[in-house]
């Protein structure tokens, strides 16, 4: 019974590890047709035109207003966004691969803004986490021999 209880612990671990990962990017864009406005990014575009949204506190996303706060955004980097994807919206709405070139944008602009890439908050646990998966994966297995080997033998009735 120890070794089931190890399993579990160590499966535990190395999952929460993972679970854990990077801190999203400030620097994000989110489509109308995805978006929930739950906690939505600086930047909203819509899928029909390209223009930037904003969430409303009734939960309705609808055109910025006049005079918008994109939060980490300059009005630049706005311009330019937008620019981008009311242009390649005027062929028919987004496409996955136009929404995959807007982001890549955004990623731009984040890094260009002196935000890195995410990593884990926790780079030094992750050999750790991945041997107590191993450990996990050889012990549930050993387990399943041992099992299968003593019903085999007839001791385990």
């Amino acid at each position: 019974m120890g070794a089931i209880a190890w399993l579990v612990l160590a499966a535990v671990f190395g999952v929460n590890w993972i679970a854990a990962g990077p801190e999203p990017s400030p620097y994000a864009v989110s489509f109308s047709d995805s978006e929930s406005c739950s906690d939505p990014p600086d930047l909203i575009l819509d899928t029909e035109t390209g223009e930037p949204l904003v969430c409303r506190p009734a939960g309705a996303v609808v055109p910025y207003p006049s005079d918008p706060d994109f939060g980490v955004f300059t009005e630049d980097d706005v311009d330019k966004v937008t620019t981008m994807s009311e242009s390649l919206a005027s062929a028919g709405g987004l496409s996955a691969a136009d929404k995959r070139a807007i982001e890549k944008a955004v990623h731009d602009i984040g890094v260009r803004n002196g935000y890195e890439a995410p990593r884990h908050p926790h780079p030094e646990d992750g050999p750790r986490a991945v041997g107590c998966l191993a450990a996990a994966a050889v012990m549930g297995l050993l387990y399943v021999l041992g099992q299968a080997w003593t019903t085999a033998r007839g001791d385990g009735q």
